[in-house]
């Protein structure tokens, strides 16, 4: 209830809550952390996209393999 903080709080609760939340967001160590926080968080990204990659390439060269144990099979019984 924003009516009960009018007379504590100069501009009452709204004023006091965005207060609160300049200082928290002025904290050079919070700054910090949530940037650390935000780096981890983009280079789990970037792992996950770089083995999904890796992934889909070994896959390919796999495929790439099959096919020309398949097109030698098929040679050789067309030899015979």
């Amino acid at each position: 209830p924003k009516v009960c903080f009018e007379d504590i709080y100069d501009g009452g609760k709204v004023a006091a809550m965005k207060r609160r939340r300049r200082l928290i967001e002025a904290d050079p160590k919070r700054q910090e952390a949530k940037n650390k926080k935000k780096l981890a968080k983009l280079k789990k990204k970037m792992e996950a996209m770089q083995r999904k990659k890796q992934e889909a390439e070994s896959a390919s060269v796999k495929l790439e393999e099959d096919e020309k144990v398949d097109v030698g099979v098929k040679e050789e019984a067309e030899e015979d």
